[in-house]
């Protein structure tokens, strides 16, 4: 009996009478020892109501559940949706016999990033995203949690409706339910994390900031998802080099249906971790002032949270006395176990992450445990004839095999479990409700400085060798707009200036640019002009303003100059088709088609120079600056 999964609701179950065993026996349904009756069953469904239910029947385009996106928070351009559904496919067990498919609408530019949660761990998922004329733009089936499928960071080319498909994974025969969700940004960048790739200040994402009157600023929507074995997710975000000086503030915004409670630092190139001028460790929140030039990441991680209180292990095995300074460094301690409903959620919760220091120990008084942060003990979890006082072992950990206590020498380096009373926390930890939003705020008041300049000699010294190149390092990234603030190489003559495109353009291309900076593709007068074109742009063969495309075989300059003046190379002009005259490399002139391709050789004369630099306003990109972004004379 196969009708889809069941929805919220009271069902019965009736199974008929008419049911005989082999002989002849009616089904006895009440079980009262006499046949000939059915059994009936009434029971209750109540799905959760904080995902949306895949429906009694998704197996299709047609067929597919509608995701409802909300913006959360609002005007934040963070989009998500939840669903709740079950893959049981029948025979044959491959991925198409149940098939779930889920529908949602997007823009062109919109990130999206989806992936499912299976808690129980009997199904192996695949996600596949389509556009709406069934076209596959992406799959994926091992990328995410726990190996759960991960589409991560996915462009939408387009305006319109989408659809991902859920399914189970080729040919392994598991069925189960699942919990996807779906999370769609829309004017703010996205989290890039296949296979836990963000996961270092090598893998970091790269952040854009964009500047405006506060500071440089960035929107990142990204998600802490659960860990796999002992690989536990942690989030780097890098925007380039920060002088000493520039403050950094970086602030966790939660979507409404997100449980997150944010672990947020700033770390330097090495990983370090920097100080939190507002104090509190705990709030989603870092400020610093920088103290040193450099690049800085953000760390975005997650604290597990139970009965008021949050955890966290430590990336990396330390010495028993390192992880409990790391944990008072930012307000907390090795773990105290104060009962068993702790323990009993400690241990299957962090027991993939290997043996793990707790905060028993003796160092005070051999043969005496106490917890470090001063409570009583009152309960204990030790192993038999644990702690066993051998010489030197002081200090308690949780045997992962087992759950149980066992003492140990403080030198060796597990991980260490930390705990942090916290007020009234929100959150439960990494994980499918793992979303979050985070804002960069880059306060630079600090000026950049030259830090090197090398390929000449020492100030007042003297080459002896020519220079061909000149290397300039700053201390800190500068805005492209003003490093590339140059300009085309300008030559002038008798009042005029001359330059070439920046770009090989066609003919008629050219020359609307030369008459939109109130010039023409040069007109070539006389030998003298000829040879100093030639001598200085002969070498780039650029358009030059000869055309016969008015009249065939009538060749006339651009601007009307009636200048006679003619140095066709021998046979050219030599193609009917052929109408527009470029500068050939050495020196003569040659026709071209207009599909061709050259850049433009452009004359201007009398045109205002208000600095005096040699380049005349029109294309002066610092019309009131002699020396521009560089000057070497």
């Amino acid at each position: 009996m196969r009708d889809g999964p069941l929805g919220t609701g009271r069902y019965r179950l009736t199974i008929n009478s008419r049911l005989a065993d082999n002989v002849g026996n009616r089904l006895d349904g009440n079980g009262d020892g006499t046949g000939g009756d059915p059994y009936r069953l009434e029971f209750n469904v109540a799905l959760p109501t904080d995902r949306q239910f895949e429906g009694r029947s998704n197996n299709g385009f047609a067929a597919a559940t509608a995701l409802e996106l909300t913006e959360s928070p609002a005007g934040s351009g963070l989009w998500l949706g939840r669903g709740l559904g079950m893959i049981d496919p029948g025979y044959p067990q491959d991925e198409w016999t149940d098939p779930d498919y889920w529908r949602f609408e997007a823009k062109a530019g919109d990130l999206v990033t989806a992936s499912v949660a299976t808690p129980d761990g009997n199904l192996n998922t695949r996600m596949r995203l389509y556009d709406a004329r069934g076209t596959q733009l992406v799959e994926n089936d091992d990328s995410g949690a726990d190996y759960d499928a991960l589409i991560s960071h996915f462009p939408i080319p387009a305006d319109g409706t989408y659809f991902i498909v859920a399914q189970k994974n080729y040919w392994v025969d598991e069925r189960g339910p699942y919990s996807m969700w779906l999370a769609l940004a829309r004017g703010i960048q996205m989290e890039t994390d296949w296979e836990y790739g963000n996961d270092s200040v090598s893998a970091a994402n790269a952040v854009v900031l964009e500047t405006t009157p506060a500071g440089r600023i960035a929107t990142i929507a990204g998600a802490a998802i659960a860990p796999q074995g002992e690989r536990a997710d942690a989030d780097f975000y890098g925007w380039g080099t920060l002088n000493a000086g520039n403050t950094v503030e970086l602030t966790i915004a939660l979507p409404v249906s997100s449980r997150l409670q944010p672990r947020l630092f700033l770390v330097d190139a090495q990983g370090r971790e920097l100080a939190d001028e507002d104090g509190d460790p705990t709030d989603g929140h870092f400020l610093a002032t920088l103290t040193a030039d450099g690049q800085y990441y953000a760390r975005v991680e997650s604290y597990w949270v139970f009965d008021g209180h949050l955890y966290f292990v430590t990336p990396t095995g330390k010495k028993w006395l390192a992880g409990e300074a790391d944990a008072q460094n930012s307000g907390g301690h090795l773990v105290t176990i104060n009962d068993a409903a702790e323990q009993e959620w400690l241990w299957p919760t962090f027991r993939q992450f290997g043996n793990l220091w707790i905060g028993l120990n003796d160092l005070e008084t051999e043969g005496t445990y106490a917890w470090a942060d001063g409570t009583p003990l009152d309960y204990t979890h030790w192993r038999e004839n644990e702690p066993d006082q051998q010489p030197g072992h002081n200090v308690a950990y949780i045997e992962a095999a087992t759950g149980l206590w066992l003492d140990g020498f403080q030198d060796r380096e597990p991980r260490a479990l930390l705990e942090w009373p916290a007020q009234n926390p929100t959150g439960s930890g990494p994980g499918y409700w793992g979303q979050y939003l985070l804002d960069v705020l880059v306060s630079d008041r600090v000026p950049p400085l030259l830090s090197s300049v090398t390929g000449v000699p020492t100030p007042g010294g003297t080459a002896d060798l020519p220079l061909d190149s000149i290397v300039l390092r700053f201390s800190e990234d500068l805005d492209p707009a003003t490093v590339n603030a140059t300009h085309p190489l300008v030559r002038a003559r008798e009042g005029r200036y001359y330059w070439l495109t920046d770009a090989a353009l066609s003919w008629e291309q050219a020359e609307a640019y030369a008459t939109s900076v109130g010039g023409h593709l040069v007109t070539i007068n006389d030998a003298a002009e000829q040879s100093f074109l030639e001598y200085w742009f002969a070498a780039a063969q650029p358009w030059i303003g000869l055309t016969d495309q008015t009249t065939p075989g009538e060749y006339h300059w651009a601007d009307g100059d009636p200048a006679n003046y003619r140095h066709w190379a021998a046979g050219e002009p030599n193609d009917g088709g052929a109408d527009f005259a470029y500068l050939h490399h050495n020196g003569f002139w040659l026709d071209h088609r207009a599909h061709e391709r050259h850049r433009g050789l452009i004359e201007l004369a009398g045109a205002p120079d208000g600095d005096g630099d040699g380049v005349p306003d029109a294309i002066d990109r610092m019309p009131g600056d002699p020396v521009n972004a560089y000057d070497l004379r």
